[in-house]
């Protein structure tokens, strides 16, 4: 006898695979996950929509480097926010999804404002990326924007090396009143973070790695 499993079974199992990893070896386990769901289009996508992963610093796009994540990906391509093309480049015929040309232009703000923000605050190392699209056709439907940063630390004060890595996604749903209109926020934020120590008292001894993830979700009108 063969047991049937269901696929909301098999996404929670491999959530929770993924969640037990070790940030510094989470790439590979993504791909190993992902190695035996391939050829399960649905279930894939489904997976790779809920899992936080770290970013990833592409220079695919001549125009400038960018962060490729969940929120500018369709299918194996990513959306850069530098140029708003596709890499690797999509065959000819495939329909991708594009922001409107008003949510293009406040992308472009968007990312003006936090590449400052983020070169400020976390230095030269870091690497900011900005998207925003809506939900529907209708924008009063909503809005979605996401900040990604990535800050990487290399041989600081005692650390050989190490990550910071967070996503924000900011959810905007708005609903008619008599007088207006009223919106309600809805931020999801990720962070992954990353330090091995070195470790200067024991030459004999291996360095010292630890890492986390933490999700938080906080809604408001």
């Amino acid at each position: 006898m063969v047991t049937q499993i269901s696929d909301d079974i098999k996404i929670k199992a491999c959530l929770h695979l993924a969640r037990k990893m070790p940030v510094g070896k989470y790439k590979k386990s993504i791909e190993g996950i992902t190695n035996l769901i391939y050829e399960q289009d649905e279930l894939l996508n489904e997976f790779l929509q809920k899992i936080d992963q770290p970013a990833e610093v592409s220079l695919l796009d001549k125009k400038g480097e960018y962060l490729i994540c969940e929120y500018n990906r369709d299918g194996d391509s990513h959306r850069s926010n530098v140029s708003n093309e596709y890499f690797p480049k999509p065959e000819e015929g495939e329909d991708l999804r594009m922001p409107s040309k008003d949510m293009r232009e406040f992308e472009i703000v968007l990312n003006k404002i936090f590449r400052e923000y983020t070169k400020l605050y976390y230095g030269g190392n870091s690497v900011c990326s900005c998207f925003a699209w809506e939900l529907s056709e209708n924008i009063l439907d909503g809005i979605c924007v996401a900040v990604v940063i990535k800050n990487n630390v290399v041989g600081e004060k005692g650390i050989a090396g190490g990550c910071w890595d967070s996503s924000n996604m900011v959810q905007i749903n708005f609903k008619q009143l008599d007088d207006g209109y009223e919106a309600k926020y809805s931020l999801t934020t990720t962070v992954f973070f990353t330090a091995v120590l070195s470790n200067n008292f024991n030459k004999n001894s291996a360095d010292i790695e630890f890492s986390g993830s933490v999700t938080n979700l906080v809604s408001k009108l």
